[in-house]
């Protein structure tokens, strides 16, 4: 899920979100946590080899370091002209937040302490999500080489489904025999994808609530 929205969030120049509002930290702070988390989950490999210039982006963000002067703060207080108090002020407000993000950090890691890993499960049913795809099939269910069957769950459902949609749509459609332009075919079926995926997700949940999986 973070990949999606690097994918709609980093897809211009990275420079734009180093901006600090009254509300929210900087863009590129949460992403640098995002891409610290992605990482040490073992995603990194599977994004570089399907979105790269969206690792590349991600590469940019875990880099990140807070230093003062590439940041700026839109919720400084008026100082009526007084440049050196606002700069002193600025780099108060930097130094501050940089300990209040490595707390936060140890906070959450925490939290996830026992969080299970949803690769193990992506890596294990990608293809053969995929597969139902290509063939216009709802992935509830996916069947294995041995004839095994398994429930994918929403997380790899929501990222073979992202990763089809941007690779692999063309498979799905020369399958489909129609009159259609090729875009309205292609919009058509977007929508189906994005039936298809819901549909597959509640299937899920419903396994999960009746404790059959």
């Amino acid at each position: 899920m973070a990949c999606l929205e690097f994918e709609q969030a980093l897809s211009t120049d990275i420079e734009r979100n180093r901006n600090f509002s009254i509300t929210h930290p900087a863009d590129d702070f949460r992403f640098k946590m995002h891409a610290n988390w992605l990482k040490e989950g073992k995603w990194f490999d599977i994004i570089k080899n399907r979105t790269p210039l969206v690792f590349k982006q991600l590469e940019d963000c875990e880099k990140l370091e807070i230093k003062n002067g590439d940041f700026e703060i839109s919720c400084k207080p008026p100082l009526e002209g007084n440049d050196a108090l606002e700069k002193e002020l600025h780099i108060w407000m930097l130094t501050k937040f940089e300990i209040l993000v490595e707390k936060i950090e140890q906070k959450i890691k925490t939290k996830f302490d026992d969080f299970k890993n949803p690769i193990d499960d992506f890596n294990i049913n990608d293809t053969l999500v995929t597969t139902c795809l290509e063939h216009g099939i709802v992935p509830s269910t996916v069947y294995d080489e041995d004839k095994q069957k398994h429930h994918p769950n929403p997380t790899t459902v929501l990222n073979s489904g992202f990763f089809f949609y941007l690779g692999r749509m063309n498979k799905l459609l020369e399958k489909v025999k129609s009159n259609e332009s090729h875009i309205d075919k292609r919009i058509n079926y977007e929508k189906r994808l994005n039936q298809w995926l819901g549909k597959a997700i509640d299937d899920w949940q419903i396994l999960h609530k009746e404790k059959k999986l």
